[in-house]
């Protein structure tokens, strides 16, 4: 069963694969992700937003007037906040972070306007879990290894607008991402106390990056 999301991306792929002569683009980006995490929080435990850095590479390719296939490898940090409410206290206290680690592999169709100087997105993002690790904030800070209680893959859906502009041979793009995971990443295997079963992943994402059109450009 853990297979199929890699099948479903080779699969994607070959589908759409651009035709002979199409205009490319490659390129590098950083991202800020504005991680969440949603689900059936453990009693007096609850979930807040956390944030990480990821970076990645660009592979675009034309398949109509203004329509675009891209490929976007990347390395993804996403994870939530723990709070915790203890005993006579009204409000939950933070006590750590869920920080989770991805390489991710969305595959987006881009649709260009303004002579290709504003964009949508929307696609599907098939991710495979690289490490997951609990710290816990007291008077020494404690890293605890939680990977088996994850699922190996994520699978989410990707909505986005962006802007890109020529300055000399290359463009600068910027953009803003929403994903929506569409998959429980929880295993069969929780084994911490502030883990539940049911869990999903969410997020925005803010990209900045450069872009270098091949094969006569946009």
């Amino acid at each position: 069963m853990r297979k199929i999301p890699f099948f479903t991306l080779l699969l994607l792929g070959l589908g759409f694969a651009p035709p002979v002569g199409a205009q490319v683009t490659i390129g590098a980006f950083g991202d800020l992700n504005l991680a969440a995490v949603s689900g059936d929080a453990p009693e007096d435990f609850s979930y807040g937003g956390n944030s990480g850095l990821g970076f990645g590479l660009i592979g675009e390719f034309q398949i109509a007037d203004d329509v675009w296939l891209s490929f976007q490898p990347m390395i993804s940090k996403r994870g939530a906040g723990i709070e915790y409410k203890f005993e006579g206290d009204e409000d939950p206290t933070p006590i750590g972070d869920m920080n989770l680690s991805y390489f991710a592999v969305p595959i987006l169709a881009k649709f260009t306007t303004a002579g290709s100087r504003v964009y949508i997105t929307s696609g599907i993002d098939v991710s495979f879990l690289t490490s997951a690790n609990i710290t816990v904030d007291g008077s020494e800070t404690t890293e605890v290894d939680v990977k088996d209680s994850f699922k190996s893959y994520d699978v989410g859906l990707d909505f986005g607008v962006g802007s890109q502009l020529p300055v000399g041979p290359v463009w600068i793009m910027l953009e803003a991402r929403y994903e929506q995971g569409i998959i429980n990443i929880a295993s069969d295997n929780v084994s911490e106390d502030a883990l539940k079963t049911r869990l999903r992943s969410s997020g925005l994402q803010l990209f900045a990056g450069v872009l270098l059109p091949l094969g006569g450009g946009r």
